[in-house]
């Protein structure tokens, strides 16, 4: 999966994208395999995180997708809520049982939780400035799952001596100003 995403993302490059000579050169196959993986991608990648959850491990999923998942929980935490209120209502019966010394949370009628001592009046209420988010809580857990899921298999395959020795063997690699010149000297622009 990690390897559909960078292949697709080197495909899509300005560089390689204009090659519409080359493009027309391909076999039908690849085309349809280069679309397929523009289709998984597309949407917020939601064919590929359907993909993803019917493949059995040891498979190596896209990083960026768990990392982007992390941050909107983390960056939309306030947005997270539970329906449920911390206690019945400002004013009403404290919610911890009667003659207990520990404080009850009350939610106060704008919607901000405060904390009461038993036997206290309007102006010994605290202001809760912090509670904790349990379902921003259960869905970081759910991401941190599904990353370790996908940790937990090793490969059972040969080493292939031949694909490692040209992967060991690379010559540096072109920076994006020189693959777009390259471009360029294979098809050049046309005159419009």
């Amino acid at each position: 999966f990690n390897a559909m995403m960078e292949f697709t993302s080197a495909l899509n490059q300005a560089a390689i994208s204009r090659l519409k000579k080359t493009k027309e050169g391909m076999s039908q196959q690849r085309l349809n395999a280069l679309s397929e993986f523009d289709r998984l991608l597309s949407n917020n990648m939601k064919g590929y995180r359907e993909k993803l959850k019917l493949c059995n491990p040891p498979c190596i999923p896209f990083i960026g997708t768990f990392m982007t998942d992390i941050t909107f929980i983390e960056e939309n935490s306030s947005k997270i809520s539970s329906k449920t209120k911390p206690s019945s209502g400002y004013g009403n019966a404290p919610s911890t049982p009667k003659g207990s010394s520990a404080p009850s949370l009350e939610v106060t009628p704008q919607g901000t939780p405060v904390s009461v001592q038993p036997g206290a009046d309007e102006y010994e209420k605290k202001e809760v400035t912090s509670l904790i988010n349990f379902k921003k809580c259960r869905l970081l857990a759910r991401s941190m799952k599904d990353i370790r899921l996908y940790q937990h298999k090793p490969y059972t395959f040969k080493v292939n001596d031949g694909v490692k020795q040209a992967l060991l063997n690379l010559s540096e690699v072109e920076t994006i100003p020189d693959t777009y010149v390259r471009s360029l000297e294979l098809e050049p622009r046309e005159a419009s």
